[in-house]
């Protein structure tokens, strides 16, 4: 059986996507793994963060970047592959990302052609076993095994909507990481995760599915809350404001009503710009209005 350097596995379960990269390094006797969100992954690829040029015409290596840090892990990219497939590949996926350029399962073959990709998947839905009840107990059984899809000539789109229901998984076999990173392309593209927008929290690009999606799945950057994804932070952070300006309000009017009206003016002003941008700065603006060492400060004080 031949052997790959790279194995991409990206599955989906209760509406959740987990993808996984395997990197079988030289001299290891297992392959490093690292886990990554498909959706996020492509917009936080180096080169979306870093500017990138010739240094002089005569020193053509210099172009690109020598390794991939989006997947969390630094991974070495070869000079070669950088030079002739990963940069510009890289490149034509944050022109299409900055510019909102929809990519076509058209275009997608086009680029596959382009750089010269070997595209070697197979595709598996997750079936009960039958034999599980009876057997579980009496012998080492699994409830749930992944079987090939099998479709042929068929119509792909038809095949998933048959078995909507069900979770899958995709595995791409990789030769470079050029082609690791046009897997995660196809992936994306063949199921409908076509265009890209900025999260409403942390602002990075993310390739979404639904038109209903306004938040990626990144953990939040708010280092209090780092445990959540970006929707959640939002959600948790706007209700501990809210209870606090309720408390604060109450008090202030009570012992401080001097001070209440300017508080009000600015709360309105803080909370409504969380409730039109969520961002993170707006976020940490208003947590600091209602910290309790900002109110006693500025509020908490007589005429």
């Amino acid at each position: 059986m031949r052997d790959y350097k790279y194995i991409v596995e990206i599955s989906k379960e209760n509406k959740e996507l987990i993808g996984k990269l395997y990197n079988k390094k030289k001299g290891t006797s297992s392959p490093e793994t690292y886990t990554f969100c498909p959706t996020n992954l492509l917009c936080d690829l180096t080169i979306m963060s870093r500017n990138h040029y010739f240094k002089n015409d005569k020193n053509l290596q210099n172009m690109g970047y020598k390794t991939e840090y989006a997947f969390g892990k630094p991974i070495h990219i070869d000079k070669t592959e950088n030079f002739y497939y990963y940069y510009p590949l890289a490149e034509l996926i944050k022109d299409s990302i900055l510019n909102d350029k929809k990519i076509t399962i058209e275009e997608l073959e086009k680029i596959k052609l382009f750089f010269n990709i070997n595209l070697n998947y197979s595709i598996t839905l997750r079936e009960r076993n039958p034999f599980y009840d009876k057997l579980k107990g009496k012998k080492n059984i699994k409830e749930f095994t992944y079987i090939p899809l099998e479709y042929g000539h068929c119509n792909i789109d038809k095949i998933f909507e048959d078995n909507k229901t069900k979770s899958y998984k995709y595995l791409y076999k990789c030769d470079t990481l050029t082609e690791v990173i046009f897997a995660i392309l196809h992936y994306l593209i063949t199921n409908k995760y076509n265009r890209t927008r900025k999260c409403n929290h942390c602002e990075k690009f993310y390739f979404y599915k639904h038109s209903n999606s306004n938040y990626c799945n990144r953990k939040t950057p708010i280092k209090t809350y780092s445990h959540l994804n970006c929707e959640q932070a939002v959600k948790d952070i706007k209700q501990l404001c809210e209870r606090r300006n309720k408390i604060i309000d109450e008090k202030i009017d009570m012992e401080y009503y001097h001070n209440l009206k300017k508080y009000r003016t600015y709360w309105k002003k803080y909370r409504e710009k969380v409730e039109e941008n969520p961002t993170v700065e707006n976020l940490k603006i208003l947590a600091h209005f209602t910290s309790k060492k900002y109110i006693k400060e500025h509020y908490f004080i007589d005429e």
